[in-house]
């Protein structure tokens, strides 16, 4: 009985030594795969940031080049009302000298009427 008891206890050992070599091969596994998903993660993670990154530099220089471009524009609007001003101020003088020239065609037709009388 007693060797039978033995032989039987030995045999519960080997079943709980095989039962826990199991369990710390599947523990083991288990961390393995948690480890591999943590890196997955971690490298999509990175790639989303470099991405989000690139979009956020792409979006500042369309930023910067609209900017560039109203400035330029804000320029030329500058200077074509200095250019219109300009033209005004010419046609003013030009219409102040047509009304001088005018009123000395006028006198002299005034005086060579005199004259023809």
């Amino acid at each position: 009985e007693i060797e039978r008891l033995q032989a039987a206890s030995a045999a519960d050992s080997q079943l709980a030594a095989a039962a826990e070599a199991k369990a710390s091969q599947l523990a083991e596994a288990a961390l393995a795969s948690t480890r591999e998903e943590v890196e997955r993660l971690k490298a999509e993670a990175a790639s989303k940031a470099a991405g989000d990154e690139a979009q956020q530099q792409q979006l500042q220089a369309e930023i910067e080049r609209l900017q560039a471009a109203s400035a330029a524009e804000s320029q030329r609007a500058a200077g074509a009302e200095a250019k219109a001003s300009q033209l005004e101020q010419e046609a003013e003088r030009l219409r102040s000298g047509g009304n001088e020239a005018l009123q000395q065609a006028e006198a002299a037709l005034a005086s060579t009427r005199e004259e023809v009388e």
